[in-house]
């Protein structure tokens, strides 16, 4: 059963989350981890992983009771460790399944810890309703293709990576039983994603710290405009707030554009499977160019060129994952709300040619 595009949404949000977390821009962090929220992509999982394999059409096998089968497994029962973490990165930290993306293992605690009003996990009965959309989803374990419980054995040629649904929807039955193609035939995919791992190897969150944050607004297809720009800093002047007004009006009329606002307003594009955000709005006057492109870094060169060449004095430059405009905002890669209204013709111009594009097929993860 293949994910529903909300699944690389989920994945490229929370790509984006990990890297605020790891530049200790936490506020942004959250607004990320908010909108991979999904709750569409959590009614998926949840139908998925439901105990009976008949509801996606599978051929149930005829169980054999457990105490008439007594079968040997020298050894763990699942690798651990170097060997655990081979298979993820082996894999591309990808389900061989159904090829989604999915997060390492002992990244979802770390991020409760840090933000535990919005990366939810509770347990007990009726919990799996409250956890967050993106990791009940996209949880990475590893997977027998044949069953532990029928006899499998837990070298790394019977293990792949799997995610939550697929693993919990297959149950103990077999590919065969399934109908479905063995998995290990088809090449793995590996690129850049790593399955967030970089934040449980490289960030060492000190013992006890818990990220205080706001609450913040849930994130609408339908914001609240006049009501987000009423929050802006007072140190905004009157004049570039109706600037800003003006122009996200304007924004929002594209077919193809959308407006996202958490405790920032995101200007997306909405196209081939993959929500771009391209400017990244704060209440704070600074603005993000851009704020999650997912992955499509040449596509976007184009736009980031043209901006900083009408925003007088900023420098456009490459990172490894995008291109970035730097104007006078008080982080790397910000111009202020200032230069957005200043540049405003100019970025209504862009947005829409980027829009344009959207049939232009999307590269494939």
């Amino acid at each position: 059963m293949e994910p529903p595009v909300e699944a690389d949404q989920a994945a490229s949000l929370l790509d984006a989350a990990a890297d605020a977390v790891l530049n200790e821009q936490m506020v942004k962090a959250a607004d990320l981890l908010l909108q991979a929220d999904i709750r569409t992509l959590h009614a998926y999982a949840a139908f998925v992983m439901l105990p009976t394999a008949e509801l996606l059409g599978f051929k149930k096998h005829a169980r054999q009771a457990r105490h008439e089968v007594h079968l040997q497994h020298p050894g763990l029962r699942m690798p651990t460790g170097v060997d655990a973490e081979a298979i993820f990165k082996r894999d591309g930290f990808r389900c061989r399944y159904c090829s989604c993306r999915v997060v390492r293992p002992g990244v979802r605690s770390l991020l409760t810890a840090l933000f535990p009003d919005i990366v939810r996990w509770p347990s007990g009965k009726g919990g799996d309703r409250a956890k967050h959309a993106a990791f009940y989803a996209l949880n990475g374990v590893l997977d027998h293709i044949q069953p532990y419980a029928r006899g499998g054995d837990s070298s790394t040629e019977n293990i792949v990576t799997a995610c939550w649904p697929c693993n919990f929807g297959k149950e103990d039955h077999t590919i065969e039983e399934l109908c479905l193609s063995d998995p290990r035939l088809r090449t793995p995919v590996v690129d850049d994603w790593d399955g967030l791992a970089r934040l449980v190897r490289n960030r060492r969150k000190p013992a006890g710290t818990v990220a205080k944050l706001q609450t913040f607004p849930q994130w609408s297809t339908r914001p609240d405009i006049e009501g987000w720009l009423t929050s802006m800093n007072s140190e905004t002047s009157l004049g570039v707030i109706e600037a800003l007004r003006d122009l996200l009006v304007s924004l929002r009329k594209l077919s193809s554009v959308s407006l996202s606002i958490g405790q920032n307003l995101t200007v997306n594009i909405v196209c081939g499977g993959k929500s771009l955000g391209v400017l990244g709005i704060s209440l704070a006057g600074d603005v993000d160019v851009p704020w999650l492109i997912s992955g499509e870094k040449d596509w976007f060169k184009p736009f980031a060129k043209t901006l900083a060449d009408a925003v007088p004095e900023a420098i456009f430059y490459e990172t490894p994952r995008m291109w970035r405009v730097d104007g006078c905002g008080t982080a790397r890669g910000q111009i202020t709300v200032d230069e957005l209204v200043g540049a405003a013709a100019v970025v209504l111009a862009g947005v829409e040619q980027l829009a344009g594009k959207q049939t232009r097929p999307l590269r494939q993860p």
